[in-house]
């Protein structure tokens, strides 16, 4: 994906909160008896409010972004490989 330097900003400052929510939802899914997928379609959610003021090219990459992610968690089944693929991927480096 092609994304602006702005577009990239944006992401990288989305994916510091996101990540942060997907590292307490793990832990706390692991200790009680809840959806994982519930709990990051919630995350999703959220993420996706940030954005709700955007224009729709922006609202696109970030619902391309969340679905990334969550297709990434998913596949990997690790959120440790899922946050180093995104990073990767993004080019988030220096997070």
């Amino acid at each position: 994906m092609n994304l602006t330097s702005e577009q990239r900003e944006t992401l990288k400052e989305v994916w510091k909160i996101f990540r942060v929510r997907l590292v307490e939802c793990v832990g706390t899914t692991r200790s009680r008896d809840e959806s994982l997928y519930d709990k990051l379609n919630v995350i999703a959610i959220d993420t996706l409010k940030l954005f709700n003021n955007c224009i729709e090219e922006e609202s696109n990459i970030a619902m391309q972004f969340v679905e990334f992610v969550i297709e990434t968690l998913i596949t990997t089944k690790s959120l440790g490989k899922t946050i180093e693929k995104v990073e990767i991927t993004y080019n988030f480096s220096c997070i």
